[in-house]
């Protein structure tokens, strides 16, 4: 899968960084899950238990924290552009569009929280009345989980990763 796959795509893009300290990595995923997924419960549930299994398999011995995201079409009310928007609706009045803050990941309640997260999560995004955009929110194209982990240099996780860690990018379909 290329690095440029679309928003409509359930994937993981990766990315490797080294840390200045004591030669440790930094690894962040962002999994885009497109709305057709979150539309059944158990569809849902079956992509989350996906997500579990590779947080499992990739960072079984490091500590893992989760937040959830989206990324959605905005419309101007008054000049009709459109665009897609990913992250804080609105910088100048740090709104983000997120569905849950950094939790850690425990693999026995994943399911569940993300579940609970995602409750709604339509209905959440959309802007606060008090605060003023003429940004409207359109529809939801995709919900994205951004998971991040400090591994050590020996961790073969960057076997992974072109030059082996070294901030390095990759994009691969959800297994």
């Amino acid at each position: 899968m290329n690095n440029h796959a679309g928003r409509n795509v359930l994937k993981v893009d990766a990315v490797s960084t080294i840390l200045q300290r004591d030669n440790k990595f930094l690894i962040i995923y962002n999994v885009n899950v497109p709305f057709a997924y979150l539309e059944q419960e158990d569809v849902t549930r079956r992509v989350l238990e996906r997500i579990r299994d590779l947080l499992i398999r990739d960072f079984e011995q490091y500590p893992v924290v989760y937040q959830i995201t989206a990324s959605y079409t905005l419309a101007h009310s008054i000049t009709g552009q459109v665009r897609v928007w990913t992250g804080s609706f609105s910088v100048r009045d740090n709104a983000p569009a997120q569905l849950s803050g950094f939790e850690d990941f425990d693999p026995n309640t994943f399911v569940d929280d993300s579940l609970d997260h995602l409750e709604d999560f339509e209905a959440r995004l959309v802007r606060a009345p008090e605060l003023s955009s003429n940004w409207v929110m359109t529809s939801v194209i995709s919900v994205i989980f951004n998971i991040q982990a400090i591994v050590d240099q020996n961790s073969i996780i960057l076997n992974y990763f072109p030059r082996n860690g070294r901030r390095a990018h990759r994009t691969f379909p959800l297994p």
